[in-house]
């Protein structure tokens, strides 16, 4: 879910949205500039072939973002697999056990819906964000994964986007309200099956 409302699903995406605290932010998942030297070691950790399109250029400059682009043009599911493992390695997973530490809840054990809504929310408030973001919404391990899905939705858009949000623009924080409404029906869509 979380590729389909930071980028569409593009790899190649670059995003510039005035009102956006985490200012310019790049690819499926959207990552953002100040995360950007992370991702770039991991490339050069775990494809050198990937990373050397990116070495001696500076984030965020024309030069990068055309790089950004070229490369992923060029090797578009190969771009999107590193994108994607990145996430799973820095902030779905440390976030699976975040949660678990914080409200008792096994995301294994659970739908495939109730893990997207992890991984969506572990994209936008990182690892731990996402265990209080859970915490928060009194997610516990008794709960349906209906009950999770729509409490944990209900939470991240609290406040009208306030609560996790308070620092963008009202157009920032109207637009991710929006998008936890679509998410929220997309999720309970995905859990009937």
């Amino acid at each position: 879910m979380s590729r389909k409302y930071e980028s569409s699903g593009n790899p190649a995406t670059i995003a510039n949205n005035p009102g956006d605290i985490g200012g310019k932010s790049y690819g499926s998942y959207q990552i953002i500039k100040s995360n950007m030297p992370n991702f770039l070691n991991y490339l050069k950790d775990t494809d050198s072939t990937a990373f050397a399109n990116f070495s001696g250029k500076t984030i965020g400059g024309t030069t990068f973002d055309q790089a950004w682009k070229d490369y992923a043009a060029k090797e578009p599911e190969q771009f999107e697999r590193l994108q994607h493992n990145y996430i799973l390695a820095t902030h779905y997973a440390p976030a699976v056990g975040k949660v678990e530490k914080a409200t008792g809840l096994n995301i294994a054990d659970r739908s495939k819906a109730v893990q997207d809504v992890l991984w969506s929310t572990s994209v936008q408030h990182g690892p731990g964000g996402a265990a209080t973001v859970f915490k928060n919404a009194g997610i516990t391990a008794n709960m349906s994964d209906a009950q999770i899905i729509q409490r944990v939705y209900a939470e991240r858009g609290a406040n009208n986007g306030t609560k996790y949000f308070s620092s963008s623009s009202d157009s920032v924080r109207k637009g991710v309200v929006n998008r936890f409404k679509s998410e929220l029906i997309d999720a309970l869509k995905m859990l009937k099956g």
